[in-house]
């Protein structure tokens, strides 16, 4: 090979200097684009993200955009408050809150700190704050569907149901269950007694399984579980013990094909991913209340190990529903006006 021009050594001094600058440029904007990135962080109030858990649901919503941010969960056994002040010291731009505990600690973190926007789930405050986000879904609406399932199979007359913690969320699903039990059993003409027991903890499969086997034992043969990780308890007493399970928000048959009988379920994992988006895109949603409902197809139930004429009934019934025809109660006393009626 032969010697250089001086020409061709300029040239290629020339193509080196450009190649760094454009190299440069690049890490430059890679960089640049990672210190862009919004922190987005999940702050639960059980001490773990378990799987079957609501928690589970959430986050998985919020893990579909860890492309577009930076993403992260706080989930361990302090207070409330104590993980939001974590959270809100690792500069998260968005706070997203299960909390169906101690949801005012929520509330004041918002107020504390109104650069941040949080995002409440399953929770609907009158109090607007700028820069706080609730998510409601109608829960107990598709609870009624999930009574009206027990009622019409059960054969001991006599069912069940077992929630996590005692919550405004949860009683919602307790006393639309209740109802649907006492509609459906207007409809076939039997009496049905419904018994009601509460775990204490989302997160607990132990307790689950030990509640479900005394109800299971005392008589009910289908069990109604809102509970979290706790009702993965009562799913796995079902199956031992070959009785019916109803499971919650999401499609749970997987877990006992024989003995799920059907699932009240929610889009939870698509409606945090959908506002995700939202807020990322720069959408404002500060101090709204944003509500999943039959209308726009978050909320159901499947049809599971249901047979046709009662899954079609319960359609029937959920259309009643959809257009006002039927009132679900949402808490004990409006459950106390609906059974009060003839």
């Amino acid at each position: 090979m032969g010697k250089l021009t001086k020409e061709s050594k300029i040239a290629v001094v020339l193509i080196v200097v450009v190649l760094i600058a454009a190299l440069a440029s690049a890490a430059y904007v890679l960089a640049d684009d990672n210190e862009n990135k919004k922190k987005i962080i999940l702050v639960i109030d059980e001490p773990d993200v378990g799987e079957g858990s609501y928690g589970e649901l959430v986050w998985k919503g919020i893990e579909s955009v860890s492309s577009r941010a930076d993403v992260s969960y706080i989930a361990d056994e302090r207070d409330m408050k104590s993980k939001l002040d974590d959270a809100v010291s690792k500069n998260a731009d968005i706070i997203w809150a299960v909390s169906s505990i101690t949801p005012q600690a929520v509330l004041d973190s918002a107020k504390e700190h109104p650069a941040i926007t949080y995002i409440l789930v399953d929770f609907e405050t009158e109090e607007k704050i700028d820069n706080l986000i609730t998510l409601s879904y109608n829960s107990h609406e598709s609870s009624f569907l999930g009574g009206c399932a027990a009622a019409f199979n059960t054969q001991s007359n006599t069912v069940g149901f077992i929630g996590g913690r005692e919550s405004e969320v949860i009683e919602a699903f307790e006393c639309g269950y209740k109802a649907g039990v006492l509609y459906a059993s207007k409809i076939i003409g039997q009496e049905i007694a419904v018994q009601v027991a509460y775990a204490n903890s989302f997160s607990d499969p132990e307790i689950g399984k030990q509640l479900g086997r005394e109800m299971y034992q005392t008589g009910c043969d289908v069990i109604f579980q809102a509970a979290g990780s706790t009702g993965i308890g009562v799913i796995d007493v079902a199956k031992e013990l070959d009785k019916w399970v109803i499971g919650v928000d999401t499609d749970q048959e997987y877990l006992a094909p024989d003995n799920v009988l059907t699932s009240v379920v929610k889009e939870v994992t698509k409606a945090v991913e959908l506002v995700n988006e939202r807020l990322l895109d720069g959408e404002n949603l500060g101090g709204q209340n944003i509500i999943y409902d039959f209308s726009n197809g978050a909320e159901g139930i499947v049809k599971g190990n249901l047979n046709d004429e009662q899954y079609n009934k319960i359609m029937e019934i959920k259309n009643l529903i959809a257009s006002g025809e039927i009132k679900v109660p949402y808490d004990e006393q409006s459950y106390q006006e609906f059974s009060s009626k003839d």
